[in-house]
């Protein structure tokens, strides 16, 4: 017995410990988990090049990151990507990379994205990025904020023949969805688990039960059997103490005979001690004759009371020894009374374990009997088991109170929304209100309701009135379900719904009524008030348009007039299509030193606060090129940042709206032919041609905006550029390229962009511009204009 509480006990601890770690696990909420939620949902939102034909999802993390492929291997050992399995592969080195579908790169390692952007280009593999300030990324983790945050490159992820949904570019947006989705998809998972791991179980422990009931009833034969040899063997050695101690009280008796046979002689010696003192008194005279005699004689006394100490000395130990020996018996009877006792209690044991046994052999054949049933219904139960695992989360999940009860209308069990409703406990309601739903609903029709929802099979609802523990009153709808299991009744499901409101509003809205009517001849009135103010809006728009008119004024007012850029430039063209009257897109052309600078700009927003924006921006630049005279790109960039940052009174505080720009700026030195340009946010076309034909290059921006932001101390970069004569720039806003549209209704793009600039070279540039006003207006189609639009060219 103590064998198996032991091993019972070793068991639940461990069930135990199990559960305080998983518990623990689960609530850690790291960082790498998010990241990897984030990364199982871009692939989702993304198309890969021949995707039906890849077996199995590979994802690679270049670098030394524990806890992202930690996290990664989790999600592979429990997510399918598109019903696909998922494998995680390690890599340390740039050229150890091989085909995979994704590619995580740790963020010690972004000194390497160059090499690891060129190893995988046309190798349609995405890669994700941390904090990476380069432009060769396509999804770039960083913190904005301490939060964690992505940014998309769409060009180099469209380059690489992967096709983005709208839904991540909209995810841009609203990022939380994906925390969202993450776990919603993760409390699903476990759920779907659960119910697996549930029917696997249930006749799995069945059959465990039985033959653990059968262990059980063998140990116990084996301990009775044990039992009762060692009730023999110390039956065996009561016998033997038995017969010892009879002995031991015979020699005892022997051993008191004996001591009073010497304490006779001892008595017997002393009183012819006591003569022979008598004899040397009367021969005093003769001392000197009895004078040998009385030595010898008293030697003999000496020795004889030596003697005597001695026995002495036997008896007292012969005294303790018979003392002993009592204690000894006592022991021995108390043992015989305590071995009796337990013979009693084994005997009594064997006996309640003898009825055991014979009852667990009728629970073995009923369990046996269930066990077949339980296999003809597993089909049946699988089911009722799906549709109650559905019923079970929106039970937990639902303000609806949910009561389970037994087929008699006993209450068993209630979800955290019956304590809210009622604001009692299952206990607090039984005790107050009584465990049958006969007794406890306050519908005085219940029995009739219970009874016809039994006989019929079919749920039934009703409303009953109710005051809570706060003396609340309130009105309940209730659903009562009968659970159907091979056509019997098992459980009653109610589903308590708070009308209270409902109630109310019936009330308000018969009160309504009666106001509706009484307000009717009101309405007349104030139908004609809603005409006059309808044309006090109208009016107030054509004022507002009028505004907006005057501002556009004003904005081209500040824009380079044509004939001031004529003078500057021979063949151009401008190409603006504002989104609204007024937009955010801004060109300037300014000439300083022999050095032509010219710079196309978008700025946060639409319309009119986009307007007052890009106003903003030509003052600067303004200031900056003319005033100062600067004309170095990169320094005329960092000198706008930190006028915009200024003047907006920008500090980088949480929740601060980051208004500023994007632009493109460019330096032509005529004389040299030299071009230098500088970008934020915004790239640079030159298209070179000759008899090999048209030749595109892309000189990318940095990816840092005209505002305050993490990067906002980081210089751009100035590019330098030989130019001939010939050669065509062109300087755009994203406005062409982030457009929706074409058949499919997705972005322009920056891939077809620079397609249609290098289709376009042998038209002259007046032409070039129309051909870019009709392709766009084609693009959009029945869509709406998101963006403002601007493109601007110009031939060396």
């Amino acid at each position: 017995m103590t064998a198996i509480m032991k091993d019972a006990i070793i068991k639940y601890l461990n069930i135990i410990l199990f559960l305080i770690i998983a518990n623990y696990s689960n609530s850690q909420t790291t960082d790498a988990n998010l990241k990897t939620a984030y990364i199982y949902n871009f692939a989702t939102y993304i198309k890969w090049e021949s995707e039906d034909d890849i077996d199995s999802f590979k994802i690679g993390v270049f670098g030394k990151d524990t806890s992202i492929f930690h996290a990664l291997s989790n999600m592979e050992k429990i997510r399918l990507l598109k019903n696909k399995p998922i494998k995680i592969i390690s890599f340390s080195n740039v050229e150890d990379i091989n085909k995979t579908q994704i590619l995580y790169v740790v963020k010690d390692r972004n000194s390497e994205i160059s090499k690891i952007f060129e190893k995988i280009t046309g190798k349609n593999i995405l890669m994700i990025t941390n904090d990476c300030a380069f432009d060769k990324y396509m999804i770039n983790f960083i913190y904005e904020h301490e939060k964690l945050q992505f940014e998309l490159n769409e060009e180099n992820i469209t380059d690489e023949n992967f096709v983005i949904l709208p839904k991540l570019i909209a995810l841009k947006k609203s990022k939380s969805e994906l925390k969202k989705l993450y776990f919603k998809t993760d409390e699903l998972l476990e759920s779907e688990k659960e119910k697996v791991k549930i029917q696997k179980n249930k006749i799995v422990s069945q059959e465990k039960e039985i033959s653990e009931q059968n262990l059980i009833i063998n140990n116990q034969k084996k301990n009775i059997i044990l039992q009762q040899k060692k009730i023999i063997f110390q039956k065996n050695k009561l016998n033997n103490l038995l017969k010892e101690n009879i002995k031991q009280q015979k020699k005892l008796d022997v051993k008191i005979n004996l001591l009073n046979i010497k304490e006779k002689e001892r008595k017997k010696q002393g009183q012819i001690i006591r003569k022979q003192q008598t004899k040397i008194n009367q021969q005093k005279e003769n001392e000197e004759k009895q004078k040998l005699v009385l030595k010898e004689q008293e030697n003999e006394i000496k020795n004889r009371q030596n003697k005597i100490q001695s026995l002495n000395s036997v008896i007292n130990n012969q005294l303790e020894e018979i003392q002993t020996q009592r204690l000894v018996l006592i022991l021995f009877i108390a043992l015989i009374i305590l071995i009796s006792g337990l013979v009693f209690y084994i005997y009594k044991g064997y006996r309640i374990k003898k009825e055991s046994n014979k009852k667990l052999l009728e629970k073995n054949l009923e369990i046996t009997q269930q066990k077949e049933e339980i296999q003809t219904q597993a089909e049946h139960l699988e089911i009722v088991n799906k549709e109650l695992e559905k019923l079970s989360i929106v039970a937990r999940e639902t303000d609806n109170a949910v009561i389970i009860m037994d087929s008699e209308g006993n209450y068993e069990w209630v979800n955290q929304g019956f304590t809210r409703l009622y604001e009692l406990s299952l206990n607090e309601y039984i005790s107050s209100f009584g465990r049958n739903i006969i007794n406890a609903s306050l519908n005085p029709n219940i029995q009739e309701i219970i009874q016809y929802c039994i006989e019929k099979k079919k749920p039934v609802n009703f409303e009953s009135f109710f005051l809570t523990k706060s003396n609340k009153e309130i009105w309940v709808q209730t659903t009562l379900t009968p659970i159907i299991v091979d056509n019997e009744i098992k459980k009653l499901v109610t589903i308590d719904s708070d009308i209270t409101k409902i109630k109310e509003y019936e009330e308000k809205i018969l009160q309504q009524k009666a106001e509706i009517e009484a307000q009717r001849d009101e309405i007349a009135t104030k139908r004609d008030l809603a005409i006059k103010q309808r044309d006090e809006i109208l009016r107030q728009k054509q004022d507002i348009t009028d505004s907006i008119l005057y501002a556009k004024r004003i904005q081209k007012a500040v824009y380079p007039s044509n004939e001031y850029i004529n003078q500057i430039l021979n063949e151009y063209f401008i190409f603006n299509k504002p989104k609204g009257i007024v937009g955010g897109d801004f060109y300037w052309i300014s000439e300083l030193k022999g050095k032509t600078i010219i710079a196309v700009g978008d700025c946060t927003g639409h319309g009119v606060p986009g307007g007052f924006m890009s106003m903003l921006g030509i003052t600067f630049l303004n200031k900056i090129v003319n005033e100062k005279g600067i004309t170095k790109p990169s320094e005329i960039l960092n000198c706008l940042r930190k006028n915009i940052i200024e003047s907006l009174h920008q500090k980088g505080e949480f929740g601060e709206v980051d208004d500023g720009m994007d632009i493109s700026l460019i330096s032509v030195d005529k004389k040299n032919n030299l071009l230098q340009y500088a970008g934020a946010m915004n790239s640079l076309y030159i298209i070179s041609n000759d008899d090999e034909g048209s030749k595109l290059k892309e000189i990318k921006a940095d990816r840092i905006s005209i505002c305050i932001s993490r990067l906002a101390n980081q210089p751009f970069i100035n590019h330098e550029i030989d130019i001939k004569k010939g050669d065509v720039v062109y300087l755009s806003t994203d406005g062409y390229l982030d457009q929706f549209g074409g058949p499919e209704g997705g972005r322009f793009k920056a891939k077809n962009f620079m397609q249609l600039l290098v289709n376009l070279q042998k038209l002259s540039m007046s032409k070039q511009e129309k051909a870019l006003r009709e392709n766009i207006e084609n693009w959009i189609g029945d869509n709406m204009q998101i963006d403002d639009i601007l493109v601007m060219g110009i031939k060396m």
